[in-house]
């Protein structure tokens, strides 16, 4: 039994969905505004697209009982800035059969706050997109997946709780991410009980106000643009983190200090670019380094610092060898040059490795460790 369309008036303004019904059509109580509550029945099987798409005075959904809900349809529970629905908590425990949340489905349902995912494995993309009341959010311990955009713009998010044994294999592009006018307001990114996540990609927590951020003991890849505009950001642990993306760091200006641990193989182009970094520690006393390639531009404008400690025997790959311009800036006539009172600091033993493939442009910068 498909229910295709309800009764739009203030009689009906709660709404039970009868227990034979398995299918909500799309669009079946789109723009109904008398409608304030909805319980779902046990036989659900699916949610239409824009099934209460613009229901703006829809106050509780009941899922508790949804225990054969497969689907939730693209913009499902949506709306334009407005019209959305006025729901204040999800709560997902219900939903056995369920994995995930629906495109759209809950787009700037402005007052949410509360979401309990309960066994649900993915939050699918831009779910949740510009909820400005969700402030914390507790993921829940299934989830593999936070989909693109998933948090997109949930502009007073303050914090992120991964739970202990989380399933959290992929954080896809700009799941967390703010805009130059509106960041995110969590100070704290603690993701280190993600130890299963693979991962973190482009621009996932771009423009926000983070100033700390812990990354998984996990082997991870880091996108293209992960923290770009996080200016606010002045610490960072990098956890087993395998590859830095372009731009990754990009206008943080507050980061002086970046160890990049012995995990990393690959740092791409322009990934600290115009930082105000000091020091750069690249790998470590005890494990080395493991890094194969540094892209071009990667530490470039980096006018302030002075010390890169590059530990182990393994040298680097630099990307366009003479030309990588790795630790340039443009001086004060204008030109490129190497940054002044730069030091490298390589192992006792390994300054001669450093005499070519690009290396050699900072020869008289590279000293050898005591």
């Amino acid at each position: 039994l498909t229910l295709v369309m309800y009764a739009r008036d203030e009689a009906a303004s709660n709404a039970k969905i009868l227990e034979s019904v398995k299918h909500i059509a799309g669009g079946a109580f789109y723009g109904n505004t008398y409608l304030t509550s909805v319980t779902l029945p046990s036989t659900l099987v699916a949610i239409g697209d824009y099934a209460f798409y613009g229901t703006s005075s829809l106050k509780t959904i009941d899922f508790s009982a949804a225990c054969a809900l497969t689907r939730i349809g693209k913009y499902a529970f949506s709306g334009n800035v407005g019209s959305a629905p006025k729901i204040k908590a999800i709560d997902f425990s219900g939903c056995a059969s369920l994995e995930g949340t629906g495109e759209r489905a809950f787009a700037y349902c402005a007052l949410l706050s509360n979401i309990n995912f309960g066994t649900l494995n993915k939050v699918d993309k831009n779910s949740f997109y510009g909820c400005g009341s969700l402030e914390n959010l507790t993921l829940g311990k299934n989830l593999t997946t936070i989909g693109e955009g998933a948090f997109r713009s949930c502009v007073s998010l303050k914090n992120i709780v991964v739970p202990v044994d989380s399933e959290l294999i992929a954080i896809e592009a700009y799941a967390f991410a703010g805009t130059i006018s509106q960041k995110t307001n969590y100070e704290v990114l603690d993701l280190s009980n993600a130890v299963r996540l693979q991962l973190i990609d482009d621009s996932a927590f771009a423009y926000g106000n983070v100033k700390t951020a812990t990354l998984p003991e996990a082997q991870f890849i880091l996108g293209d643009d992960t923290f770009s505009g996080c200016n606010l950001l002045s610490q960072v642990d990098l956890g087993n983190c395998v590859s830095i993306g372009q731009n990754a760091f990009r206008y943080c200006s507050s980061l002086c200090n970046i160890t990049i641990p012995s995990s990393v193989k690959i740092i791409s182009k322009e990934a600290f670019r115009d930082l105000n970094l000091v020091t750069v520690n690249i790998g470590t006393e005890d494990g080395g380094n493991s890094l194969e390639s540094i892209g071009k531009y990667a530490f470039f404008g980096c006018d302030l610092l002075t010390t890169v400690n590059i530990y182990g025997d393994n040298i680097p790959t630099l990307v366009g060898e003479e030309d990588s311009l790795l630790f340039h800036h443009i001086d004060k006539s204008g030109d490129t040059a190497v940054i002044n009172g730069l030091r490298i600091y390589v192992n006792a033993g390994a300054l001669a490795w450093y005499g070519s493939d690009g290396w050699q442009v900072y020869k008289s910068c590279i000293f050898e460790r005591n």
